[in-house]
């Protein structure tokens, strides 16, 4: 029987009043705006005239590079900020405002548009919506190097970073902005939130909805302790962990965390008849397919799957199959496919020959290049900013030390669906030019690098996380979310548990990655939508949230899906996100 959704945690709620003092680190700022504008990118909706498309309002405060504390510099950058205002806005009391962050670290914020028209049917229009790009992303001093044309379609990688450019595209880097790479840390991201609100929204009662690496940045944005902030949202929890933590959450580690998402997906294909895979106990079903995996390297000359893994990838049966299911199963559209593989490639008859085959075909190309997709040009606002990523992840989002390569191999064989992450290793070292154990390992592969982009952590990173005493917080977690295990979340959970106006957790044992509720076939999750409102409605009293639509989710299958909704399984992912 498939297990049900479950929720965790609801702590008390008292009211707090809300006060408005500005912090003395982040004053008001010049704003450039607000400008009616439009979608971030071409939609279809009815509308005929003017004011029908641009049903937003567009704006760039101008902030410091340097805010005090971090570095110090006179140079401004632009942060854009785009904004829906509320119809029907409270007579009595404050204006509400809910700010929705965008994750990463890298992308722009045009997703948050579609999730502000999710949100609003259950708002009545009682809510003011903003968004942002984060700076260095997107029309926020989106991080390049145009000096050294890295990132252009014309250079070895086209618009991603290759070894070999690193050194050339940082030296461009720091000589735009003198060096200052704790310029773009979250640390600044956080204090500009904080410039946004005392400019903005100072009067308002604000809630901030974070996805992803959102919620990493709201965890910063929380140690500032803002008072106008009277809720959190966290969806997809990229948490901080801390020294005596059960878990480590940092990127280095990744292959270690989605560990227990790899078996609760297996699981639940055990639990699934139409799931095709054969187990012997429910108990062991991770480690039966990690078996199987080492049968088919050890049988490479007599098992016909085997040999085409090998022949296709040029590589290992098992460190083929690992690297292409792992960028499948993180898609609830693609993650039953994954499980087909593994169904194929164990009972390897000669129609499954054929399927498996026609998989490589399309995965694999080149002698076991993975297909790429390379643009013409850098799209700022659907790219991601490659090096404010790699300036984030790997200041303050690596492990330190950073584990070895026989660390790494472990995480890499221990699980069933895993990301190559040697590149990620290679530029983390270059990046930050540290001569650590992991980077003395791997130098002689390294070309010749004389520059660096990586900023030391502040004192915060190591800071409790603690809520104000006036606000609140609302967790939403995956059970089958392959980017931030649930585990991320259930941790968050312990650390803010019993500090401010309380903490509500809500796991979804189908969910994906910032997918609530959603099965394969739609990305509408009402259910989350609704408690997401709902916290807002009610001001972030979590005694107050109806959680009934809990008890009706929608079931799902593990079994074969439909060719329409299969459709993009056999295009290679590196499984980063």
């Amino acid at each position: 029987m498939l297990s049900l959704p479950r929720l965790l945690g609801v702590s008390a709620f008292v009211a707090a009043a809300l006060t408005t003092t500005a912090s003395a680190s982040s004053q008001a700022l010049r704003v450039n705006g607000w400008y009616p504008c439009g979608y971030s990118s071409e939609v279809q909706f009815d509308a005929d005239t003017y004011e029908e498309i641009t049903v937003f309002e567009c704006a760039e405060l101008e902030v410091p590079l340097c805010y005090e504390g971090i570095c110090e510099s006179d140079d401004k950058i632009n942060f854009f900020v785009k904004r829906l205002e509320a119809t029907n806005p409270p007579k009595d009391g404050p204006r509400k405002a809910l700010i929705l962050a965008q994750g990463g670290p890298g992308y722009a914020s045009p997703a948050m548009e579609s999730t502000m028209q999710s949100l609003i049917q259950y708002l009545n229009g009682t809510v003011d919506f903003y968004t942002f790009d984060h700076r260095g992303t997107g029309r926020s001093e989106f991080l390049m190097c145009d000096a050294a044309q890295a990132l252009t379609g014309g250079s070895p990688n086209g618009t991603t970073l290759s070894l070999n450019e690193i050194s050339a595209c940082l030296k461009d880097i720091n000589f735009q902005y003198d060096s200052h790479a704790e310029a773009f840390s979250v640390a600044s991201a956080a204090h500009d939130i904080e410039s946004l609100i005392n400019t903005v929204l100072p009067e308002h009662e604000v809630y901030f909805a974070g996805y992803s690496y959102g919620t990493y940045l709201a965890q910063r944005i929380l140690q500032l302790q803002l008072p106008q902030i009277a809720g959190y949202v966290f969806d997809g929890v990229d948490v901080l962990s801390s020294k005596g933590d059960e878990l480590e959450s940092s990127n280095s580690n990744w292959n270690e965390a989605i560990k227990a998402s790899s078996r609760r997906l297996l699981e639940h294909c055990f639990d699934d008849e139409d799931c095709a895979i054969t187990f012997n106990s429910r108990d062991t079903v991770l480690e039966e397919v990690l078996d199987l995996y080492d049968q088919l390297d050890s049988n490479i000359s007599t098992n016909a799957c085997a040999k085409l893994l090998n022949q296709y990838s040029q590589l290992d049966p098992s460190v083929a199959l690992r690297v292409w299911l792992g960028g499948l199963v993180a898609d609830f559209n693609s993650r039953n496919q994954a499980l087909g593989m593994i169904a194929t490639v164990q009972r390897c008859n000669k129609d499954d020959q054929l399927d498996l085959e026609s998989g490589l075909h399309e995965a694999f190309t080149n002698m076991g290049g993975y297909t790429s997709y390379t643009a013409s040009s850098l799209d700022v606002l659907s790219d991601s900013s490659e090096v404010l990523y790699n300036v984030v992840v790997f200041s303050e989002r690596w492990a330190q030390p950073a584990p070895l390569k026989k660390l790494r191999d472990q995480f890499f064989f221990d699980g069933p669906f895993s990301m190559d992450d040697e590149n990620l290793t290679y530029q983390y070292c270059m990046f930050t030019g540290s001569d650590e154990e992991a980077c003395k390992e791997i130098k002689d592969n390294l070309p010749a690098n004389t520059e660096t982009f990586h900023y030391k952590r502040d004192e915060n990173v190591t800071k409790p996380l603690k809520l104000p005493s006036h606000a609140s917080a609302l967790i939403f977690n995956g059970g089958l979310d392959f980017a931030t295990p649930l585990e991320f979340g259930e941790l968050l959970y312990k650390k803010l548990d019993g500090s401010g106006q309380g903490v509500m957790m809500v796991n979804f044992d189908y969910g994906v990655h910032c997918g609530g509720e959603s099965v394969a076939g739609s990305w509408d999750s009402p259910c989350r939508d609704y408690l997401t409102a709902a916290f807002v409605l009610h001001d972030g009293g979590l005694d107050k949230i109806d959680t009934s639509c809990m008890e009706n989710l929608p079931n799902t299958t593990f079994g074969l899906i439909s060719e329409d909704e299969g459709s993009q399984v056999y295009s290679f992912d590196d499984g980063s996100f």
